[in-house]
């Protein structure tokens, strides 16, 4: 791929963003177009997750981290659906070393 004839590139160019959507109050939702997901593998003692990016309906691209549940319900959702994810609940866990449990309920819609 060398340089080649770009007259048809627009003049102006605008970059392309991503935001971190962190579910942090109960009753919190995300709203928008499911994109994309990939599978990151874990960095300084994190463990591997899916990354889920979701085309808000402000045209914001955002990004978030999976959980059990999370990966549970969107691996049954295909690419380019609509969807909300409400945080719905915080479990206390029972085990006082690890987080809470965040309890999501995730939809789908055909409406565009």
């Amino acid at each position: 791929m060398g340089l080649q004839n770009q007259s048809h590139l627009p003049d102006s160019w605008e970059e392309v963003k991503t935001e971190l959507f962190k579910f942090s109050d109960v009753g919190e939702e995300l709203v928008g177009l499911y994109v994309d997901s990939e599978y990151r593998k874990g960095t300084d003692g994190r463990s591997d997750n899916f990354v889920y990016s979701v085309k808000t309906d402000s045209g914001e691209l955002v990004q978030f981290f999976g959980s059990a549940i999370l990966n549970n319900r969107m691996r049954l959702i295909p690419v380019n659906t609509r969807i909300r994810i409400v945080f719905e609940d915080l479990q206390p866990s029972a085990d006082k070393k690890k987080n809470d449990t965040k309890i999501f309920r995730v939809y789908t819609s055909t409406a565009k």
